[in-house]
């Protein structure tokens, strides 16, 4: 069975099954990274009275926890305590029966990156700043900038949002970005990466509102 019949023969299970993975597979970063979003604080003010608040300064410091750049560690799976989650392991189980052996490592391996990689912008998407993903977008259609060109673009919003970018600059919002892998660095020069751009596809697949705080 190829990898397009596969996919086919998971496409009735659906995400969950996506989920399994990544529980199985990667559950200790997944906690990891829920309870970090959880532990954030920053004040903030939308259009219709919305208010929130979390720590921008440490918003964007753990790019070293993306799931998208984590090393694979694989435990061996045993019973849980949800029925309903050994109910999608069983479906799980059922389905990767019915793919010839030789295949499965391939379509596990092609399964868990679709998984990473969305659970990476899912990670980026909770930590960037609104002025981020316009720039990305920026690059995204000229192709690369300088640094001095970027950082110009930056100005603006340091000067519209001074009490946050007095401590948090132009540097430590350019380093996330590149942190993350959404923009690579050559010299003076800077372009959106394979992942950045797939990460701007992503917001639009999922209908993100890109005009998050700053």
């Amino acid at each position: 069975m190829n990898w397009l019949e596969f996919v086919k023969v998971l496409v009735p299970l659906g995400w969950p099954i996506v989920t399994v993975i990544v529980t199985l597979l990667l559950k200790g970063e997944i906690f990891t990274f829920l309870r970090s979003i959880l532990q954030r604080n920053f004040e903030f003010e939308l259009p219709g009275g919305f208010k929130g608040k979390v720590d921008s300064a440490e918003q964007q410091k753990s790019a070293d926890q993306n799931p998208a750049a984590k090393e694979l560690t694989v435990a061996a799976p045993g019973p849980s305590q949800s029925p309903a989650l050994n109910q999608i392991v069983s479906e799980l189980q059922n389905a990767l029966n019915a793919i010839d052996k030789p295949a499965r490592e391939a379509a596990l391996i092609g399964a868990l990156a679709e998984a990473r990689l969305r659970a990476g912008h899912e990670f980026v998407y909770n930590r960037i700043f609104g002025s981020q993903i316009l720039c990305l977008k920026r690059l995204n259609e000229i192709g690369r900038a300088t640094v001095d060109d970027v950082r110009e673009f930056f100005k603006p919003y340091a000067e519209q949002f001074p009490q946050l970018y007095s401590k948090y600059g132009f540097d430590e919002w350019l380093a996330f970005l590149k942190s993350n892998g959404l923009i690579v660095q050559n010299d003076s020069l800077v372009e959106a990466s394979d992942f950045g751009r797939s990460f701007l596809v992503y917001l639009t697949v999922m209908r993100l509102p890109e005009n998050k705080p700053w």
